[in-house]
């Protein structure tokens, strides 16, 4: 069984206290999360410091708000989906879980007003 978490975080940076409580005492397999608020400038290792997760993130580019990113356990195997251009200012990451049974694919999206 996959157990997944799901949150609208409206800022993950003022929240790492509490997505560090989910991510190793709640321990879930995947923690996707909206409105993350993130940019480049903010690394991987300020959202998971003891990497037992794999990160995968779409962030915003050009201004604040938005985002999507998803977290899922390293014991996982997990290959990134790839969006034509066409779809480059959709907020959204896509996952395929490799190996498991029935195949699972993962998608996290975040529909802008203005969009």
């Amino acid at each position: 069984m996959l157990t997944c978490y799901y949150f609208n975080a409206q800022s993950i940076v003022n929240k790492i206290c509490e997505l560090h409580y989910i991510l190793y005492h709640v321990a879930p397999d995947c923690v996707l999360v909206t409105e993350f608020w993130l940019n480049a400038d903010i690394c991987d290792g300020l959202l998971d410091p003891k990497s037992v997760y794999t990160v995968i993130r779409k962030d915003r580019v050009g201004c604040r708000g938005g985002a999507v990113c998803a977290l899922v356990k390293r014991s996982h195997s997990v290959l990134p989906l790839t969006f034509h251009d066409k779809y480059s200012e959709l907020e959204i990451v896509g996952l395929d879980f490799v190996g498991g049974r029935p195949a699972l694919r993962i998608f996290i999206v975040y529909r802008p007003p203005t969009l």
